[in-house]
């Protein structure tokens, strides 16, 4: 019975040592298979953030628009600086002139009549002869104001055709150089002196649009030179100092 005791003790002993032993290898085991399943879910999630990362920054990339690149004209400068606009203008005062030629000669006319009249002797002929006096004086102011719209349709026409040159060339300009927008800069423009009302100054500051702008953002001049060897190559003539007052410039070859 001692021996069996015995022999069960140590065979109960041995039993439950080896049970201890195989539980405590069997929770290892597990433990280390629920970390490594935690290390592996880890990395799995990390691997869908970083593709996920990776996606969104590829659509981000194709979805955000590069950036503009900017450039400012002073329109004013622009339309001083054209040799279309000397051009144009040398016709408009040949126009102009012969315009005033013809109202002098006309008054001219009228003041012979007017001296005839006065020295006529009352009666049928010299009223006759003052109506129709009156008429051609009539006439005159008539032709007068027909001239003068005759002219300012002709300047707004000038400016019309320039500022539509002007939009066409600014494109170019843009297309070569990549420029994404061309404003016309006015942070140049000032309340005037001769201002005398608040509603005057009001005005001025509420029709300005650029407030600062940084000259290199300028391509004024680059404007002006493309416009004028565009001007030029089409068989307009530079500005020729030289050229008296109401002369208009021979282009350099048939446009």
């Amino acid at each position: 019975m001692d021996r069996e005791q015995r022999v069960g003790g140590v065979s109960l002993a041995g039993g439950g040592g080896s049970g201890a032993h195989a539980g405590g290898g069997r929770e290892a085991r597990g433990t280390r298979g629920l970390w490594a399943m935690a290390v592996m879910l880890s990395v799995a999630a990390l691997g869908v953030v970083a593709s996920t990362s990776g996606v969104a920054h590829a659509v981000a990339s194709r979805l955000a628009p590069p950036p503009t690149i900017v450039a400012t004209i002073d329109l004013e400068r622009v339309i001083n600086g054209l040799h279309e606009r000397w051009a144009k203008e040398r016709e408009l005062e040949v126009l102009k002139r012969k315009y005033e030629d013809d109202l002098k000669r006309r008054e001219s006319e009228l003041k012979t009549e007017s001296e005839l009249i006065n020295v006529m002797a009352p009666g049928p002929q010299r009223e006759e002869r003052a109506e129709g006096f009156e008429e051609k004086a009539v006439d005159g102011r008539v032709r007068s104001e027909l001239f003068e719209r005759r002219l300012e349709a002709r300047r707004t026409q000038m400016f019309a055709s320039m500022y539509k040159s002007i939009l066409k060339a600014s494109a170019g300009l843009a297309e070569a150089n990549g420029y994404g927008l061309i404003l016309s800069a006015d942070d140049t423009l000032q309340i005037p002196e001769t201002a005398k009302t608040a509603q005057e100054a009001r005005a001025v500051i509420a029709s300005r649009r650029v407030i600062f702008q940084s000259r290199s953002l300028d391509v004024t001049e680059d404007l002006i030179t493309l416009m004028n060897n565009q001007w030029i190559a089409e068989g307009g003539a530079a500005p020729d100092k030289s050229l008296p007052a109401g002369t208009i410039p021979q282009p350099s070859k048939a446009r």
